[in-house]
């Protein structure tokens, strides 16, 4: 039964694609440039990364669930003030508000997810890896279901069904918090129950590796997605095959995350570092290529494939020391939320002022780099990642 809370963040991200995909599109479609367009992208990471803030200061164990109450149901009140203001002179503020209320999902969703899955065997490897390929999902149908509802009808219903799905996630959270969370922490409290740390916590805090080198990775993700609408219409490739390429880079980044539900080391070692680093710069380069749809599926798929390992990574890391974990997803969130802000930004005003193809280059210049020094450092741990990998073995033999 808990495993349907890994729905909610499909739910919500659903909406959110949606509400990017639809809004970009839009903005594109009225001859906007490049920056207008990735502009939506910048201020929702803006908003988000406030909202994150917010929710850091009031989130506790106890309240989370009703904040994701209340914050979804703004959410969705707000996709239905898209269809009341159709016209585009309000949307940027609409992006900003939903950007905000979203914050007030994730941000305390995780905290939620901690308590509904506290005491059971699996650990933070399950819930890391459920999680982005819930939220991952999420997104990656988000924009495909939002270019064939508007292809077959218009893109007001769009709107319309990310408000019933945020209305959903409430009834759901609703049972879930008063059913299950709360019978929980009366049990819990009755057994005076105690979490163990685990095997992770005795390893070196990398929690500031995946900060620096996320946010490098998380950048260029933003700046291809948000600016492959503008691309999309420079090179008159239909909505619907949009669509389909932003779905297929984060289709490819929840299964690349679920993958990774039984892995144990490899966050911590060279070589996987290495492998999905370069799998991330041929992603991007296919962007480069000739202007083919081929092209851009295969892009969208090796850059997923990274995003998937790079968002496992940089998540697992953050909950993996459970007396620090409250305070390192605020601080994850933030690095999204700047990520966010600088990444589309930064893709427009290369597109504008140099071609459609610079932030590409821009991108995989950037990854390449990254990953080797990233791949430098984790050498300084490989005997922890050795002794990691020997506790494993010695309890599954046991």
């Amino acid at each position: 039964m808990t495993l349907l809370i890994y729905l909610f963040p499909a739910m919500i991200d659903i909406l959110v694609g949606a509400n990017l995909f639809v809004v970009s599109v839009r903005i594109a479609l009225s001859q906007a440039g490049p920056v207008a367009v990735t502009l939506v992208v910048t201020l929702n990471a803006t908003a988000y990364m406030l909202g994150s803030q917010v929710m850091g200061r009031l989130v506790t164990e106890k309240n989370a669930g009703k904040i994701i109450m209340i914050s979804c149901s703004f959410a969705g009140l707000v996709s239905l003030l898209y269809v009341f203001i159709p016209g585009l002179k309000l949307v940027y503020l609409l992006v900003m508000m939903q950007a905000f209320v979203s914050a007030g999902f994730f941000v305390p969703f995780q905290v939620f997810m901690k308590v509904v899955e506290s005491g059971k065997n699996q650990g933070i490897i399950k819930s890391t890896a459920l999680y982005t390929l819930s939220w991952s999902g999420g997104l990656a149908l988000g924009p495909l279901v939002a270019g064939y509802l508007w292809e077959a009808t218009s893109w007001e219903w769009v709107f319309v069904l990310n408000a019933l799905l945020a209305f959903l996630t409430v009834a759901g959270v609703f049972f879930i918090d008063k059913y299950f969370v709360n019978q929980k922490r009366a049990t819990d409290a009755d057994k005076n129950t105690a979490t163990t740390a685990g095997p992770y916590s005795k390893m070196p805090n990398l929690v500031w590796v995946s900060w620096i080198f996320c946010s490098i990775s998380y950048l260029v993700w933003m700046g291809t997605r948000s600016f492959f609408p503008s691309l999309g219409e420079y090179v008159k490739m239909p909505k619907s095959n949009q669509g389909e390429v932003l779905s297929l880079l984060l289709g490819a980044q929840a299964i690349t995350g679920f993958c990774f539900y039984r892995s144990r080391t490899w966050m911590y070692e060279v070589l996987p570092m290495l492998c999905f680093g370069i799998l991330g710069v041929l992603g991007v380069a296919c962007f480069l290529m000739p202007n083919s749809v081929l092209w851009y599926y295969l892009g969208a798929l090796l850059l997923g494939i990274y995003a998937g390992a790079f968002f496992f990574y940089f998540v697992f890391h953050a909950i993996s020391h459970p007396t620090k974990s409250a305070k390192y997803v605020a601080v994850n969130e933030s690095v999204n939320g700047v990520a966010g802000f600088i990444g589309p930004l930064l893709a427009g005003l290369l597109a504008s002022n140099i071609s459609y193809k610079a932030p590409y280059y821009f991108g995989a210049s950037v990854i390449a780099v990254a990953i080797v020094v990233q791949a430098f450092i984790h050498r300084r741990y490989r005997s922890a990642a050795a002794q990691l990998r020997l506790e494993f073995r010695r309890a599954t033999d046991t």
